[in-house]
């Protein structure tokens, strides 16, 4: 028996539905104004230990930026992403004026700019996960736990292509292909424009797509359960 997509139940490495999430963020107490605009969270996914099924641990990580366009000291993100990642430069530009005030081309892509802007940098997983259809609940999961006061969360066509971004090069697990990626997304609610993937928070389908994903999940999980020999 195979899932939605195609992949062998009994090649899951473990019960999808155990899979969880930690999310982490790492700020010096004596922070710079760059820590007050843009947050940098690490998100790793932690498969179980079972009855030797799997090696568990931590299986996969997420890199997220929340670009805060009000905070106390005033940068604003393009300033505080110059020189330090050229991928959150370019996309904070992009986005944002300089004063971090949102640019005509961004206003049209959103109900509202009201907020801060949730981007997400790269998704990496131990190989055996991959197109394995556990995805796209692992991203809605990781970018809603963050997303709250956000107008939109964005991320570019070329996710996991920045190797030499510390986060990418140091992780010892593979960057889920693009071509798996670009139909995850608009199965969370991202729709496709010509230079980027948006989620507008404000939509109630981004919502109703997330507890689908749940849905798939917990029915990947119990299939799973019924159909793989128990030792």
């Amino acid at each position: 028996m195979t899932t939605p997509n195609g992949f062998p139940i009994h090649e899951l490495p473990a019960d999808p539905g155990r899979l969880s999430l930690v999310h982490r963020k790492v700020q010096p107490v004596l922070a710079s104004a760059e820590y007050d605009a843009v947050e940098e969270w690490t998100v790793t996914v932690v498969a179980p230990q079972f009855r030797g099924r799997t090696t568990g641990g931590e299986v996969g990580m997420m890199t997220l930026y929340r670009l805060r366009r009000d905070n106390v000291s005033d940068c604003a993100p393009p300033t505080a992403a110059e020189g330090d990642d050229h991928w959150l430069a370019e996309l904070s530009r992009f986005l944002l004026d300089w004063d971090g005030s949102p640019r005509a081309r961004f206003a049209d892509m959103v109900s509202s700019t009201d907020g801060d802007v949730l981007a997400v940098h790269n998704v990496c997983l131990a190989a055996e996960w991959h197109g394995t259809g556990v995805e796209a609940a692992l991203l809605a999961e990781a970018i809603w736990a963050l997303a709250d006061g956000c107008c939109a969360v964005v991320t570019d066509s070329y996710t996991n292509a920045c190797p030499d971004h510390p986060p990418t090069a140091d992780t010892r697990w593979s960057p889920v292909p693009s071509t798996v990626l670009d139909g995850v997304w608009p199965s969370i609610g991202f729709r496709r424009l010509p230079s980027l993937h948006l989620l507008d928070t404000a939509h109630d389908e981004p919502r109703r797509l997330r507890k689908q994903a749940r849905a798939d999940l917990a029915a990947l999980s119990h299939t799973y359960q019924t159909r793989t020999p128990r030792h």
